[in-house]
């Protein structure tokens, strides 16, 4: 949807193959994020995609 083309994409993920990293990054996702994760894990990768749309 192209309305919805620069909205940054963390995908939240139970798999940790590099090849669905890869996949997720490939379809549009900006990084992905291994369950069960941290808090400031999630935090310092917002951080970083809002730093980077700015």
């Amino acid at each position: 949807m192209p309305k919805l083309k620069d909205i940054p994409v963390i995908m939240l993920t139970s798999h940790s193959d590099k090849e669905i990293f890869r996949t997720c990054i490939s379809n549009g996702a900006n990084d992905s994020i291994v369950k069960p994760t941290q808090a400031d894990v999630i935090s310092k990768k917002v951080a970083k995609i809002v730093k980077q749309a700015s």
